[in-house]
């Protein structure tokens, strides 16, 4: 009786081994973000009370044609979003802005990305932002 039981149980766990090693090899199908960027970014970083904001964006080799962008950065006052600066460039390849700007202790600022990406097919456009308090 007990050889049947422990055969009974070895079958079990080698159909129960199988079936979860089978099921983990099934790879997650994964599609890109974007069809004309590979990457993007925006980050806002302080020295003392200067604050510079700084955005990447990196082009898809073979298909992008052009990369464009706009850069802001704005001080945060409760609901509202105050000017400070803004920068605008352009690429065929990748393209990164940076804007350096006085900030005052205590006070949050955020910076945002605005992209556009252009192929021979489609443009698309993508927006990031990032927050920070200048310490």
């Amino acid at each position: 009786m007990k050889k049947i039981l422990s055969l009974i149980l070895f079958i079990s766990m080698v159909i129960t081994l199988s079936v979860s090693t089978s099921a983990l090899a099934i790879e997650p199908t994964i599609q890109p973000r974007w069809e004309t960027m590979a990457s993007m970014n925006v980050y806002v970083n302080f020295s003392g009370t200067t604050g510079t904001a700084c955005a990447r964006v990196s082009r898809l080799a073979g298909i992008t044609t052009e990369i464009e962008g706009t850069l802001y950065v704005y001080e945060v006052d409760g609901d509202d979003w105050i000017y400070i600066d803004s920068e605008y460039g352009s690429s065929t390849r990748s393209l990164g802005i940076d804007i350096e700007f006085d900030a005052t202790s205590g006070t949050e600022y955020v910076a945002v990305f605005e992209v556009t990406g252009h192929s021979a097919n489609t443009s698309e456009s993508e927006t990031v932002m990032d927050y920070g308090t200048c310490p």
